[in-house]
C-alpha cells in the first residue's frame, strides 16, 4: 500500500510520520467507483447484446427485454449511490415505459405504408426490415412514449386492414378461379352441347362475396380500398344479372331443342334455329374458357 511505504519511508528518515486522515473515505469511494464502473460496463454490454438484436426475430420475444429491465432496475437501485447508478435508474425507468408499447411497433400486420408511416413518426432513418433492430426503438424510446396513442392507432389500422385484404383476397381467388360445372347434353339429333349445372351453388357464393364486401364498409378503415371494393361489387352485381338471365336460357332451350328437333313447328324453326346458334356458341365460349367471371367478356351476354 502506498501509505504504508509512506510510513516506513519517514520512519528511515527518523520522521514522523504523516497523518492520512480521510484515507479510508478515498478510498471508499473509489472502491464504489470502479464497482459502479464495473457495473455500467456489464449493462452497457448486456444492452448492447439486446439492442443489436433483429426485431423480426426478436419481436415474439419481448418478454428478454421486460426481464431485462426489471433485473437492472433492481441492481441500480442496490449500486453505491453516484452518478452511474443515477444514470442507470433514469434510462430504465425510461425503458421500463417503452417496454410494454414494443407490442404496438411488432410489425406483422404492417404493410410498407405502414413501416414508412412509424419511421417518419419515431423519426427512425429509412431501414431495411432485415436490417431493423431493437436498437432502433431504444434510441427513440422518448419518441415512442411521447407518440405513443398515434403508434397504437397506426397498428390499430394495419391490423384492421388485414381483415380487409383478406375479404379482397378472397372475392380476387374466387374470381380468378371458380369455373362453371359442366355437363354433357345430348341433343335431338345426337351433337353434344356442355351446360352449365349446380346453380343453385354458383348463385349463393355470388350472394356471399357480395354480403361480404358489403360487410367492408362499416370498417373505419375502409376508405383505402373503396375503389377496388366498388369494382369487385359492380362485376359481381352484373355476374348476378347475368346469371339470373342465362339459367331460364338454358332451361328453356334444353325444353324446345327436342320439340324444334323433331321438326315440330316448322313455321317457328327459322326463329329457333337463330336461338338455337347463338345459345351454342354461347356455351362453346364457356368451354373454351369456363371461369365464371369470363362470362361478363361474353358479348351476347354482355351487349
Amino acid at each position: 500500500m502506498t501509505t504504508e511505504r509512506i510510513a516506513q519511508d519517514c520512519d528511515h528518515f527518523s520522521l514522523p510520520p504523516p497523518a492520512f486522515s480521510g484515507i479510508d473515505e478515498v478510498k471508499a469511494d473509489i472502491s464504489a467507483f470502479v464497482s459502479s464502473c464495473g457495473l455500467y460496463e456489464e449493462y452497457a454490454t448486456k444492452l448492447g447484446e439486446l439492442g443489436g438484436e433483429d426485431w423480426i426475430s426478436f419481436r415474439g420475444r419481448l418478454y428478454v427485454f421486460e426481464d431485462f429491465v426489471i433485473e437492472w432496475l433492481e441492481k441500480a437501485r442496490a449500486a453505491p449511490a453516484g452518478a452511474v447508478a443515477d444514470f442507470l435508474k433514469s434510462e430504465l425507468a425510461k425503458f421500463r415505459d417503452v417496454a410494454p408499447l414494443l407490442k404496438y411497433v411488432r410489425g406483422e400486420p404492417f404493410q410498407q405504408e405502414h413501416w414508412a408511416a412509424l419511421f417518419r413518426k419515431l423519426s427512425i432513418e429509412k431501414v431495411d426490415l432485415a436490417k431493423l433492430t431493437l436498437g432502433h426503438f431504444l434510441a427513440a424510446g422518448q419518441a415512442l412514449i411521447d407518440g405513443a396513442e398515434e403508434v397504437k392507432t397506426l397498428n390499430a389500422r394495419a391490423t384492421g386492414e388485414i381483415a380487409i385484404r383478406e375479404a379482397i383476397g378472397e372475392v380476387s381467388s374466387w374470381a380468378a378461379e371458380t369455373s362453371f360445372s359442366l355437363t354433357k347434353h345430348a341433343d335431338a339429333s345426337g351433337r353434344e352441347v356442355a351446360l352449365i349445372r349446380d346453380w343453385k351453388d354458383l348463385t349463393t357464393q355470388v350472394s356471399d362475396l357480395q354480403a361480404l364486401l358489403g360487410s367492408l364498409k362499416e370498417s373505419p378503415f375502409f376508405g383505402g380500398f373503396a375503389d377496388r371494393v366498388a369494382d369487385f361489387e359492380k362485376k359481381l352485381a352484373t355476374l348476378d344479372q347475368l346469371l339470373a338471365v342465362l339459367n331460364p336460357i338454358q332451361r328453356k332451350w334444353v325444353y324446345l331443342e327436342p320439340i324444334f328437333g323433331r321438326g315440330a313447328m316448322p313455321h317457328e324453326q327459322a326463329r329457333f334455329r337463330r336461338v338455337d346458334d347463338e345459345f351454342r356458341a354461347l356455351m362453346s365460349s364457356i368451354v373454351d374458357d369456363p371461369r365464371v367471371f369470363s362470362v361478363l367478356k361474353v358479348p351476347q351476354l354482355v351487349t
